[in-house]
């Protein structure tokens, strides 16, 4: 309907970040929640479903039902009191998921009671829910998650844990586990050109740095 969530940086005294809740599209606004209430916390993303908003910030994770009340699900998590690194937050099958890049780095799961690890090989970095699929990349590989287990999409593609860079000429470069690859056909096949490799690239026409 009208109602608006919003989380980020905040000038309030003493408080880093905030949750805030708007009821006419953002027009006002009134603070929600400070996660944690220190000044070393703040909020990464927001999610949602029909049933709960979902937080995720620098100490954990919190879920309302209203957008005004919000309170801490980290039950099961290893991280407690240790600032954590959340890339990405999505809801599938009414359950919530996150990418936790803290040692135990995975995908992790919060079926509304307690979180589990359900994937934690090759290094998950995004993540994208629709519905009862589940997709995510994880070094080089796109992957389904299946109950009855993980569908490779593709194999060894280089864009999707890093950064591609399209030169002048059409050539496109890209870093990929300390290895410079090119491709020439538009990305239907890649060569290492260099290795190891630089991980940060700049292109000036048709040079490469």
């Amino acid at each position: 309907d009208n109602v608006m969530i919003a989380g980020g940086f905040t000038t309030l005294q003493s408080h880093f970040s905030a949750l805030a809740y708007s009821t006419n599209l953002g027009q006002n606004w009134q603070v929600t929640n400070f996660p944690a209430g220190v000044s070393t916390d703040f909020v990464h993303e927001l999610t949602g479903d029909e049933n709960f908003y979902y937080a995720s910030s620098s100490l954990g994770f919190l879920k309302s039902s209203n957008g005004l009340d919000w309170v801490e699900i980290n039950e099961g998590l290893p991280f407690e009191g240790i600032s954590m690194s959340v890339s990405k937050i999505g809801v599938f099958q009414n359950d919530l998921i996150a990418i936790i890049n803290n040692t135990p780095a995975g995908l992790y799961r919060y079926n509304g009671t307690t979180w589990t690890l359900f994937f934690d090989e090759n290094y998950p970095s995004y993540v994208s829910t629709d519905g009862d699929d589940l997709i995510f990349t994880a070094d080089g590989d796109v992957i389904k998650y299946n109950e009855e287990g993980n569908i490779n999409l593709t194999t060894d593609i280089i864009a999707s844990t890093s950064r591609p860079f399209v030169s002048s000429n059409g050539n496109v470069f890209s870093v990929y586990k300390l290895k410079l690859y090119r491709s020439v056909d538009k990305g239907l096949s890649w060569d290492v050109v260099r290795d190891p490799s630089a991980g940060i690239l700049v292109v000036n026409g048709e040079s490469l740095y």
